[in-house]
């Protein structure tokens, strides 16, 4: 497995407790010499792709992340709901799971 860069760890090392979109947006700039103009629109634009792939049933593997898929969830009993819930779910990669998961 590939090291983090230094521009990512620097994002990621930071105080808060979580990664936000401009911190992703920093880190990617540096890290690929990219305007965060344009790391701005291809994160979106892959937000963009994912969500229409997810609302027409299909599943949307990223290498290195997981799966992500909509999955219906079963009204419990005695809940105001009338039919499944849907919700989002990622199956998380082989490669994110070493990495967030190692000591």
């Amino acid at each position: 497995m590939n090291s983090p860069s230094p521009a990512v760890t620097r994002a990621v090392s930071g105080s808060k407790a979580v990664l936000n979109s401009r911190m992703l947006v920093n880190a990617l700039s540096k890290e690929l010499g990219v305007p965060k103009k344009k790391v701005r629109a291809i994160l979106a634009g892959l937000a963009e792709a994912t969500g229409i792939a997810l609302k027409q049933g299909k599943s949307v593997q990223i290498t290195g992340i997981g799966t992500l898929r909509v999955r219906s969830v079963p009204v419990a009993p005695g809940s105001k709901e009338m039919s499944d819930v849907k919700r989002i779910a990622l199956t998380a990669a082989r490669q994110l799971k070493a990495t967030a998961l190692e000591p």
